[in-house]
């Protein structure tokens, strides 16, 4: 009699469509396991790249500014990630500068090796560094293995319920299948939640209950997954304004220390710094092409007078005044700032001795009938030096400073030719 029944028609549908179901799910979680893995290996990947390029930004911009305290400080609250272990910012000299352990700054790096429940990821800072980061891989493992042991489970049960109706509704067990198979082939294909349909109390609709729920759990964990991406993407293009924000405003004060530097903070002219740097742009022209260039060297005679007689703050106004009658004088490819003191320096590139002699005597004469307050008129003597050939910068400056005392020695007042 039992063996009888172990042959009927009934117990060979049930056992053939357990085989059968047992194959096909087994292939199903393969697919949608693996599926899993791979989307959420790729999220990590960008993820963890993101977060790299951020902190390899704000790295560089904290190094160029050698702003060490606010990079330590931007590096321990983002390693409050619980998936952030280690954050560590290194020299050239591969010593520890920043690191989320303060205690580590300042020693030297030591060779790191990704494991199974930790990733390590380097990014190269040309000329300044490296940023090396430890991210810990052992919460999503979490949610993989708990998703594969619900998905096992589940796989179990239904396989167990398919076998008990099978036996008792062959037909309808076959009907419903078809339905149940083609569900299962589409949530394999598009790795998105697909909701059956259920009706009925029989075994196919718990198992249907079933796959729904473990395909909702799925689900679950990856619209967490993709809540986080997201979180990051905002969270990282809200960094990125930032130093959007804070680049522009670098540029701004970078702009106006470069002019500080270059520029007279009284006559608001060039300094000497910058006239010794034109000074070596026209040598470096006369050199290669031979574009000749003249410079004018002027001093402003008894200037000590008008110090002593009407106060220095007076003496600065004459400064700027004179400044202000050069500048407005001279071409645009020409060059006037303060040499020092009361003497100014006027490079006229492109100018021979005749044409620099030409301007020297037209500045004079218009500083003599420019009528100042308080002081009235001034004069001023000026020294005129052409380049010659195989001469230096040193031997040009050296021939107009002469021709500049000579004027003076003859009594002021003059253009003398150096």
């Amino acid at each position: 009699m039992i063996k009888s029944s172990f042959v009927s028609l009934r117990y060979r549908i049930a056992i053939t469509v357990f085989i059968l179901e047992a194959i096909m799910l087994t292939v199903v979680l393969w697919n949608t396991f693996s599926f899993i893995e791979i989307q959420a290996q790729d999220d990590l990947d960008k993820r963890h790249q993101v977060v790299i390029e951020l902190i390899q930004q704000i790295t560089k911009n904290s190094l160029l500014s050698e702003e060490y305290d606010d990079l330590q400080q931007y590096i321990e609250q983002i390693s409050l990630d619980p998936e952030i272990v280690t954050i560590s910012i290194l020299n050239l000299k591969n010593i520890i500068i920043a690191h989320n352990d303060f205690q580590h700054v300042g020693l030297k790096s030591q060779p790191h090796k990704s494991t199974s429940y930790r990733y390590w990821l380097s990014k190269t800072i040309p000329k300044l560094g490296t940023v090396e980061i430890e991210f810990s891989l052992e919460r999503i493992k979490r949610q993989l293995q708990k998703a594969k042991n619900m998905g096992i489970g589940i796989a179990i049960t239904g396989m167990l319920v398919i076998s008990f109706s099978g036996l008792a509704f062959g037909f309808l067990l076959t009907h419903k299948l078809g339905n149940l198979t083609k569900v299962i082939s589409r949530f394999k294909d598009s790795g998105e939640y697909v909701h059956i349909d259920v009706s009925g109390q029989d075994e196919i609709a718990t198992l249907s209950h079933a796959f729904n729920h473990m395909s909702n759990k799925i689900n679950v964990y990856i619209e967490h997954i993709e809540a986080d991406n997201n979180t990051l993407e905002q969270r990282v293009k809200e960094r990125t304004e930032e130093l959007e924000k804070a680049k522009l405003n670098l540029l701004e004060v970078n702009t106006q220390l470069t002019s500080l530097a270059v520029t007279d903070h009284l006559t608001q002219i060039f300094n000497r710094i910058k006239i010794e740097e034109c000074l070596e742009n026209e040598h470096d022209r006369w050199c290669r092409h031979k574009s000749v260039f003249s410079i004018l060297l002027l001093d402003i005679d008894n200037f000590k007078f008008v110090n002593d007689n009407f106060g220095h703050d007076v003496g600065d106004d004459v400064l700027v005044m004179i400044s202000k009658l050069l500048s407005d004088a001279i071409r645009k490819i020409d060059v006037v700032g303060r040499w020092g003191g009361e003497e100014f320096m006027i490079i006229c590139s492109g100018t021979d001795m005749q044409g620099a002699l030409y301007l020297a005597e037209k500045l004079r004469a218009n500083i003599e009938k420019k009528d100042i307050p308080v002081v009235g008129n001034i004069t001023c003597s000026i020294g005129v030096a052409e380049i010659k050939q195989d001469e230096n910068i040193k031997g040009l400056i050296k021939r107009s400073d002469i021709a500049l005392y000579h004027a003076k020695e003859q009594g002021r007042n003059r253009v003398v030719q150096g």
